[in-house]
Order: C-alpha cells, then structure tokens, then sequence
C-alpha cells in the first residue's frame, strides 16, 4: 500500500531505504522483479544516495540524467533500480492537457528521500498520475506540517510504517543529544541621525515608497555591520572554548547570501588584527547578472564548491599531508558560512556547533540542527547556537517532530479542503467575469484585458485577497491529483499577479543598498547576551518546553532585564529594542 517511513534526522534512512530495496528485489519476496525508484529533491542528493547504494555493493543503479531518459527507463517493462530527482517529473505545457502514463505495473515502488510536500506540490501530483499503480514510501524525519494541518499519509497511501524518534535515536546511540543556547546581540540605534539620513536619502519618495522602505529596513538589520562584528567576534570565543578542543568544526546558517559575505569580512577583519585565528569559507549559489563583485572575491567559486564542503569533513592537521592514493588527508577550515546551502543532507560527523543567524522553523529548522548530531569518536553532543531568537520555533518543532503526536492532532481533512479549494477557485474566477475573453483559448488577450481591469487599486486588492485564499488551498490540497484540474489557472493567476505589481512597489537594488548603509552607520552593537543560564539538552523536548518557558531559564525574562538595564544609557531607544525584542522572541 505505501505509506510514511517516520525517522528521525541521522538515524540511517539511506540504509533503511537500502534494506528494502534488497529485500523487495529478492526473489523470495514475491514481486516479480519489480522496479526501483529513489527520489530527491536536490542533485546532489541524487549524487548522494546513488554513491550510498553503490558503496554497499547494490550494483546497476541507472541514474536519470534528463526528463527523456527517466521517462525511458520507467516505460521499460525489465525491472531495474534508479535514482532521479522529482523535478523530472515537472514537464507539463503551459495549456491543459493529459498527463503521460509512463507504468501501468503495480509492482513499481518509488522510495521519497526526506519527502516533504510543501516542496513538491504539483509535481508530486504529476508523478503520481504518471505512475497509477505505483506504491509510494516516504523516508522522512519530519512528517508533519503544522502550518496547513496535513501529513504525508494523506498522499503516500497507507499510515506510518514505522516510527523512530529524537529520543530513541539518541537513547540506541545512533544520534547524539543537542545542546541548546541562545544569545542577545546588545546593539541600540542613534534614532535621530538615523532619521534624519533616511530623510535625506527617501524624503522625496511617496509616503506608500517610504512605509515600504521603512518596513525593509526592519529585515537588514541582521546584516548591520556592528551586529554581525560583535557576534563574529562571539562566535570565535565560543568555538575555541569549545568545539575546538576536541578538534571539531562549526557551521554558521546566515539570514541572507548578503550576510554570510558580512560574517566572511567579520571574521577576516577579526584575523587582521589578530583576534582570530580560524579560517571560514562561504558556501552559496552565485546569480551572474545581480552579484557584486565581493560575493565572488570572498564565496568559494562554484567549480570549487564541492571539493570545499567534502575536504571540510577531514580531521585538523597538516593540508600538505596527501595519502597514498593522493588524496587530501587533512583540512583546516573550521567555519563554513552559508545561507540556504547544505542545511539538509549534509552528512559531516566533524561539525559540533551550529551557530544560528537566521529564522527557521517546523522541519526546516529540525533539518538544520540535524547537521550537529552526527556520531563520531570523542563527540559527546551537538551544539546550537541561536543569534536571532528562535526559542519558541524550536519548541514547536519538537512537539511536533519528537513522535509523540498521532497525525489526526494536525491533520486536516482534506475531504471537506477540497470544497474549500473549489469555492475560493470560483470566486477568484468570477472576479474576472466582466472580460469576455476566454482565459483558456485566448490567454493573451485574457491577461491584456484583466491587466486593465486590475488598474483600479481596490480591484486589484481584491484580486489579491481572492488570490492568496486560493493559494492557500491549493498548497494544502496539493499533490492530492484534485487539485490539478485547478494548475493552469493557479499559473495563470499567479503570473497576472507578477504583472500588476505597482512599479512604486518595488525596492532597488541601489535603495537596499542605501537603507544598509545607513543601518552600519547608526546601528551600535555592545557584545552578546546569553539569555539561558546553561546550555540545555533538546533531546527530551517536554523538559526542555519547561525549562524555557518558567522559572530561571526562561530567555524572555532575562532579555527583559537587559532592556531594564539599558534605560539608563538609552531612555529613548529601550522602546525600539523591545519592540525588536518582542517581535523576534514572542512573534
């Protein structure tokens, strides 16, 4: 029937997942030869789980390379084992038309590595129409999606299989324990100067520019150069003392690729004047018509990237030592900076700490910090490090994550969405019903005309409030095959959304350029709060719930203390940084 593998991150689900292939192609089990397919999301976990299969010993493993190829393999009737990722299955053309059978047989099984369907939506509905008869089993270690109350069982057929959670993962040995930390960056803001250089800068903008500007400024503030300086400044500190030791490595998880950069320059100013003696590498994407030239002088270059982060698993020690076989034996980069990059599916046992500057959640967030659980000898426990306040997230994500949960404490009924999702397309529908042009038959002169409808400002909200709804259950539905009698207008609309944007809407590259500049110049950073007595094991989330939300430990009390403590210096500014506060901490 398929169903949902449940286990939690670390624990083996590659060699679970290779087990079964084993057993479902032996011949005793009865499946008469069947085929074989493991999905990703990412090529390089394709790469990943085909080098896995391989290096224990299960041989002819066809790897899809395009579209056209997985499409061959999957219509070939002679059972066989392949990897692809789930985006092959993406091919559809703009107009409707009928998805492709490429197997009829029942005897294929298609094994989802860290299945997550906020990531696959439409395209999982593709492939599952694609393959009517195949049994669908998903590997995950976060099933659950709170936000929109549904799981993976509703789409893989079947209920869980099995069950392996944080604690038992760690009480078997298999996984470490994770140590938890959080600290308050100290940084005020000179209110007035900063006014008055907004001023300067965008008082001739329209107010609507100016609130729009205004509410961008709140997200740089991260990036702000005291800020990032004094928690690179901590960071170092906090390694040495502790990861260090035992000759292990750490990883920084940046809000944006602009920040990573920030962190880089940090710590290499740190280095300059002797307060730090680690080396750091950015890893991240490059977009060739928008990155600055800095981007490329400070971030591994992308040819290099993946000798980077695989020499970043080896041990300390001299670099100019090779083996015999010519391979690199040690390395000695201790921090790897990044944003989006390697947060899932990066096994290096070698990382200990995990230094947090960026906001996560649900199973993003439990991916994450999964990159310090790793076993390895002399490695007693993983550490996280938060910067940007995610006590409350973290919490969540355990309660939902640690298997204590049954799917029907938030799961919604997808039945009765499905109406839902059906009134919200209708109404968004007949908000067009003035133009006479068929959206279908006369794209073209649908959206030229709806184009002008939409130029009165309280259509066009409207159309955006239609719009979101439909969205919304769309993303929940989704990749149940019902919603996709619904994707060509969910492209339709979404892309007519992109065209009437207002042009005054929109922020320049030059005007976030601006708004950072002037946060460096009149954001003022004083060192790092720690906001928790002692670090605290996650492993059992219902202790940890108690420990950060009564008594001495709990991290809003002490960071309201500190705002206390700052009225004396700064009457006039302990207002914004509790705002600040109550806003990363609380909301």
């Amino acid at each position: 029937r398929g169903g949902v593998v449940w286990h939690t991150q670390g624990s083996g689900k590659s060699i679970t997942m290779i087990y079964l292939a084993i057993k479902l192609r032996a011949k005793k089990s009865g499946f008469d030869n069947p085929t074989i397919l493991v999905l990703t999301d990412r090529t390089d976990l394709d790469n990943q789980i085909r080098s896995t299969f391989n290096r224990v010993g299960f041989s002819n493993i066809n790897q899809a390379n395009s579209i056209s190829h997985l499409k061959g393999l999957l219509k070939d009737s002679y059972g066989k084992t392949l990897t692809s990722t789930i985006q092959k299955f993406q091919e559809r053309a703009e107009k409707k038309k009928e998805i492709e059978v490429l197997s009829e047989k029942d005897n294929i099984f298609v094994l989802i590595d860290e299945a997550h369907r906020s990531q696959y939506g439409l395209t999982a509905s593709y492939m599952r129409q694609s393959l009517p008869s195949a049994k669908f089993i998903a590997f995950t270690g976060t099933p659950i999606d709170k936000e929109n109350k549904s799981t993976l069982h509703e789409f893989y057929g079947g209920d869980y299989i099995d069950k392996y959670t944080i604690k038992q993962s760690v009480r078997d040995g298999n996984t470490l324990p994770i140590f938890y930390e959080t600290g308050l960056s100290k940084f005020f803001i000179e209110k007035e100067l900063l006014d008055n250089e907004f001023n300067k800068s965008f008082g001739d903008e329209s107010k609507e520019k100016q609130a729009i500007l205004k509410a961008k400024a709140t997200t740089l503030d991260k990036n702000a150069k005291a800020r990032v300086e004094e928690i690179a400044k901590n960071i170092v500190e906090h390694y040495k003392n502790k990861s260090y030791l035992d000759g292990f490595k750490a990883m920084i998880v940046c809000h944006n690729r602009y920040q990573a950069i920030a962190y880089k320059k940090a710590f290499d100013k740190l280095s300059d004047i002797g307060q730090n003696s680690f080396q750091s590498k950015v890893i991240m994407s490059f977009d060739s018509k928008k990155d600055p030239q800095e981007f490329y002088d400070l971030a591994v270059s992308e040819a290099d990237i993946k000798r980077a982060i695989e020499d970043f698993k080896l041990p300390f020690g001299n670099e100019s030592d090779i083996s015999r076989g010519g391979k690199k034996q040690f390395d000695n980069t201790a921090f790897l900076i990044v944003s989006d990059m390697l947060l899932t599916g990066y096994d290096a046992p070698i990382v200990q700490t995990l230094y947090i500057d960026k906001v996560l959640k649900e199973h993003n967030l439990l991916q994450a910090i999964a990159r310090v659980n790793r076993t390895r000898k002399g490695k007693e426990a993983g550490y996280v490090v938060d910067f940007v306040g995610i006590t409350k997230y973290l919490v969540q994500a355990l309660e939902i994550f640690s298997g204590d949960l049954n799917p029907s404490d938030v799961m919604m009924d997808i039945e009765s969405e499905k109406t839902t999702l059906e009134n919200r397309h209708t109404k968004l529908v007949n908000h067009f019903k003035s133009i006479r042009k068929d959206r279908e038959k006369d794209r073209d002169n649908f959206i030229t005309q709806a184009i002008k409808y939409l130029e009165p400002i309280d259509i066009k909200d409207k159309f955006k409030e239609l719009l979101s709804d439909f969205n919304k259950s769309m993303n929940i539905v989704l990749p149940d095959p019902y919603a996709l009698k619904y994707d060509y207008d969910f492209k339709l609309f979404n892309e007519l959304k992109m065209m009437v944007r207002d042009p005054k809407e929109k922020i320049t590259r030059e005007d976030s350029k601006k708004l950072q500049m002037i946060l460096d110049e009149h954001l003022q950073a004083n060192g790092i709060e720690y906001l928790l007595e002692e670090a605290i094991d996650i492993t059992d989330y219902k202790r940890f719930k108690e420990l950060v939300q009564n008594g001495k430990y709990n991290p809003l009390d002490k960071a309201r203390a500190i705002i206390k403590a700052n009225l004396e210096s700064y009457p006039q500014l302990a207002v914004e940084l509790s705002e600040l506060l109550e806003k990363k901490l609380i909301d």
